[in-house]
């Protein structure tokens, strides 16, 4: 794991950076998440015990897939900016898109030996089977398909794996 000298791994087309252990760590340290473990309120999950060794594990991950050695392996290409965004987002419409979701996962559970529940792609992957299938949505009324679709492309395209959804 390179959290302290992680390099971002920024796509210039579209400016935005693909997430590294870095920027996860940072994020997470100086977020104001309310946490509380036995009573205890925890205001820097990184420092924790509880949690600090989780985090360094996940950190590991997003260095892993943000290497570019790893690029082909844990990405593909947005269709809207063409930038490249996490492999978790892509709505397979091939049997080759299927393994490369495949790979993708594959490549993530060795870096922990599958023995992380919940890892960083977990909820990704229902927005991409939402926007695989928004007439679902539709059935709700006027506007749900369409902000699956938009919450979906959003998501997929700031990088935000783990719903870390910035306001």
């Amino acid at each position: 794991m390179n959290v302290a000298g992680a390099r971002s791994t920024l796509d210039h087309r579209s400016g935005v950076p693909l997430r590294t252990g870095e920027s996860f760590w940072s994020e997470l340290s100086q977020n104001r998440r309310t946490v509380f473990v036995d009573g205890e309120r925890v205001s820097d999950p990184t420092k924790h015990p509880a949690f600090r060794n989780a985090a360094r594990t996940i950190a590991g991950l997003f260095d892993y897939a943000a290497a570019p050695e790893h690029r082909e392996e844990m990405t593909f290409t947005s269709p809207d900016t063409e930038s490249p965004v996490w492999r978790c987002y892509q709505i397979p419409r091939s049997h080759a898109d299927l393994r490369a979701k495949c790979i993708a996962a594959e490549a993530w559970a060795e870096q922990i030996f599958g023995l992380m529940g919940r890892m960083p792609d977990h909820v990704s992957n229902f927005f991409c089977g939402f926007a695989a299938k928004p007439q679902v949505f539709a059935a709700g009324g006027p506007g749900y398909a369409e902000n699956v679709l938009n919450f979906y492309k959003y998501i997929r395209d700031n990088r935000s794996i783990g719903l870390e959804v910035k306001r």
